[in-house]
């Protein structure tokens, strides 16, 4: 599925790069702070999880990315990853021809109805995301 409009009360889902890029002060900090720092809801993926905790624990180390993964299951609500998703997750995967990680993000958003806020280019075309 492509890109259609925008959803402007959906929850959203802020993937590895966003919290990577707000949580680290990187060049696009201020355009994710936009969408985390709002008061909409937000969900996130344990893929998400994993992937801030490792970068920022190979790029600084392991208290800061204990104390960023802390901040992100403070903001967000943590969805469990299952086997119905893992198989909403597959098909998405098959159809968008993106890699397994960036599927269970997508797959983790939909099936909560929320946007994916993000700036990896796997996602830029895809319905549901807002591509930062």
């Amino acid at each position: 599925m492509r890109k259609t409009g925008t959803s402007e009360g959906a929850p959203i889902l802020v993937d590895s790069c966003g919290w990577v890029e707000y949580l680290s002060d990187g060049p696009k900090a201020a355009a994710y702070a936009r969408h985390i720092e709002g008061s909409r809801a937000m969900v996130t993926s344990p893929i998400v999880i994993y992937e801030v905790y490792k970068r920022l624990r190979t790029a600084y180390d392991e208290d800061m990315a204990l104390k960023a993964v802390a901040h992100i299951q403070e903001r967000s609500e943590a969805v469990p990853f299952d086997a119905s998703l893992a198989l909403i997750a597959a098909d998405i995967s098959a159809e968008e021809r993106i890699p397994m990680a960036d599927a269970i993000i997508l797959a983790t958003a939909r099936a909560k109805g929320a946007r994916l806020v993000t700036g990896d280019e796997h996602f830029k075309e895809l319905d549901g995301v807002t591509f930062v």
